[in-house]
């Protein structure tokens, strides 16, 4: 349903607002010309397979035009599976399994349009686009901290399902002579819902004491279900001015944005036991003073609860740019922000909320979870500076100044968890500061009719960066005898951090020096990132260098195409793979990730199409031709996540042998018939 990306590189707070910190990406959804190539209407459909995750793809479209008014329908339909990788052997319990967990999903979606332009100078349209998904997996390689399961069976079985809702209208007016040359509204609306259920057969392990064998006896069901509501509401308001003449200082052009939204995070979770009399010395459990026979139902207790209160968050924020052509050859853009941050809870019915919670640490002395209302109050500026030289149309030099900021997300300062076994604790940091950073990027592009290229070089410096801290803590409790140590893990703000990188692309048409070689045309592109914070973590999640080299041929009347490219993933140097992790005893310590899993891998993709008359268009592909095993850095920096951290030396000590269901996918094959009328 896009009709084009849009990839912003470093800071870009001042047009994305909040958290655009390293860079944004945005989305544009087809219109309805995207689907019209001559006349009043159009149409358009795909069907598509993917063997990368199984996935089936129907994609339909219709659009038209009738006087002043325009129509957009797309409904897509996706289906698919666990990735199809390196993973072998049998499906086991265990966390360093070498197999994939099963894994299926189905999603639909439908995006409507409808505009009315009554003149050149006048538009109102509206959008309205909904999305189901559902998921469902069997966990093999996550054992649950709460319940002992049977072998043969998964740890647990899983269903996601999240739903999306968006609605939006807007009015734009355009004039060439007015002072103001464009005016645009636009009201967006988006609530979006998730449910996740996950459930387990649990059991107790029962011993013999005359020949030492152990049996699982079954106790029961557990069920336990999250539902997360967000809800946000969004007005924005633009001007432009057009082109003001003012002398030596060049033509100016201003814009004004005033941009409010509101945030609405609603949480609820709820936890179903469903036991089982499971006392077989006696034949008998008794339960709440009644008298249960082995194997008998229990009956079913609910327990409802939630880590956070209802929590609303509004957001106002105004912005002034000033686009200034000073010469021919030479523009400059200079631009100020002003971003307003109001969080509150739903403080009325906080013991409905937190009960639970409370209830778990009523008498843990030395745990210090804040339970107070929540009203806070924060605000950032973001500015934007471009000066962007042009001589000629094959050199361009651009330098960009801009800035960025992100204030902490509702679960990161505000989530707060405990659990009793294992014993440890997710704590909220209510002083927890929004990160800010300062980008500054040096952009070289030009183009030709024998070539295009890019280059881009950018640093970028974090201030009050947040990381994730763990460590431990002492508490008491009124009836133990000695104190106890839990760890925990609390997001903190650390001092600064930096980010140095490029990205880089050339495409070459030879044809423009030897004809014999028209239709040919060459291409390549090349990204690199590295970062630290000053606690001397490595930025994880930013990529080493990777890149392409891509070889095409297009025939004259381009009814056909077909593309070459090799592929290279290099590894991250050791150095860059630092960590934060704890020892036995319990000390903070920093790791680094074992050489013998940092492996550079090459890989080749062939891809086709092939034009059937004017409407239908078949495509094809090979991907990862040599069937080549390796992994790229994103499948690597899953084992610090925390669900795999605690677990880490295990798989250090297996070696690659035990990252076999981390790998990217094998040779697949994907082909698609796409119909244009």
């Amino acid at each position: 349903m896009a009709s084009s990306v849009e990839i912003q590189r470093g800071a870009n707070s001042f047009v994305s607002g909040n958290g655009a910190l390293g860079g944004t990406v945005n989305y544009n959804t087809k219109n309805a010309r995207d689907l019209i190539t001559k006349g009043q209407w159009g149409g358009f459909a795909h069907a598509g397979y993917n063997g990368k995750d199984n996935l089936r793809s129907f994609i339909g479209g219709a659009a038209a035009l009738w006087k002043q008014w325009e129509a957009l329908l797309m409904v897509t339909r996706r289906d698919g599976n666990e990735l199809r990788n390196f993973a072998h052997g049998a499906r086991t319990r265990n966390i360093t399994s070498t197999q994939t967990d099963p894994t299926s999903f189905a999603q639909n979606a439908w995006l409507a349009k409808l505009a009315y332009a009554p003149n050149e100078h006048h538009r109102i349209d509206a959008a309205f686009y909904a999305m189901n998904r559902k998921a469902d997996a069997e966990v093999w390689t996550l054992e649950p901290i709460d319940a002992f399961t049977a072998e043969g069976k998964p740890y647990y079985y899983s269903h996601d399902q999240s739903l999306t809702r968006q609605a939006s209208a807007g009015y734009r007016f355009t004039s060439d002579e007015a002072l103001v040359k464009k005016f645009a509204a636009r009201l967006h609306y988006q609530v979006s819902y998730l449910d996740a259920t996950t459930w387990t057969d649990y059991y107790r392990p029962n011993f013999d004491k005359h020949n030492g064998n152990m049996t699982l006896l079954h106790e029961g069901k557990r069920d336990k279900y999250r539902a997360q509501e967000i809800g946000d509401a969004l007005l924005r308001l633009s001007a432009d001015t057009r082109k003001l003449p003012l002398g030596a200082l060049g033509q100016h052009s201003l814009n004004l944005t005033a941009t409010t939204s509101l945030r609405n995070y609603n949480s609820r979770n709820v936890d179903v036991e469903n036991p089982i009399a499971a006392n077989n010395v006696d034949g008998y459990t008794v339960r709440h003073g009644k008298v249960y026979l082995l194997g008998e139902s229990m009956g079913t207790t609910a327990e409802a609860y939630a880590f956070v209160n209802p929590i609303k968050r509004f957001n106002l924020a105004l912005s002034l740019l000033d686009e200034a052509t000073l010469s021919p050859v030479l523009n400059l853009k200079l631009g100020l922000r002003y971003d307003l941050f109001r969080t509150t809870d739903d403080a009325d019915t906080q013991a409905r909320n937190t009960g639970y919670i409370a209830y778990l640490l009523q008498n843990v002395q030395g745990a210090n979870m804040d339970f107070s209302p929540i009203r806070n109050t924060q605000g950032g500026l973001s500015a934007l500076a471009v000066l962007a030289y042009t001589p000629k149309p094959w050199l361009n030099l651009a330098y960009k100044f801009s800035t960025g900021y992100r204030v902490p997300n509702i679960e990161e300062q505000y989530f707060q968890f405990y659990s009793t076994w294992p014993s440890f604790l997710v704590m909220a940091n209510r002083d927890l500061k929004p990160e800010k950073s300062i980008n500054h990027e040096l952009e070289i592009t030009g183009k030709t009719n024998a070539l295009a290229y890019m280059f881009s070089a950018y640093y970028n410096h974090y201030s009050d960066f947040i990381e994730l801290r763990q460590g431990l803590l002492t508490v008491s409790e009124p009836l133990m005898q000695q104190e106890k140590r839990l760890a925990y893990v609390t997001n903190v703000n650390r001092d600064r951090a930096h980010l140095v990188g490029f990205d880089a692309a050339l495409q070459l048409y030879p044809d423009a020096w030897w004809p014999v070689l028209r239709g040919i045309s060459l291409s390549s592109a090349w990204s690199y990132a590295q970062g630290e914070s000053s606690s001397g973590m490595s930025m994880l999640s930013v990529q080493p260098l990777a890149g392409n080299i891509g070889l095409a041929y297009t025939n004259a009347n381009k009814r056909w195409e077909v593309n070459a490219k090799m592929n290279f993933h290099f590894a991250k140097p050791i150095s860059q793979t630092t960590f934060w992790d704890r020892d036995a005893s319990g000390r903070d310590i920093i790791r680094r990730f074992p050489a013998a899993f940092l492996e550079n891998a090459y890989t080749f993709d062939l891809y086709a199409y092939y034009k059937i008359g004017g409407h239908i268009t078949l495509r094809a592909g090979v991907y990862n031709l040599f069937d080549t095993q390796y992994h790229r850095w994103d499948d690597l920096r899953q084992l610090t996540n925390p669900a795999l951290l605690g677990n880490i030396n295990l798989f250090f000590k297996d070696g690659r042998k035990s990252l076999a269901r981390f790998t990217q996918p094998r040779r697949y094959l994907s082909a698609a018939i796409e119909i244009n009328i």
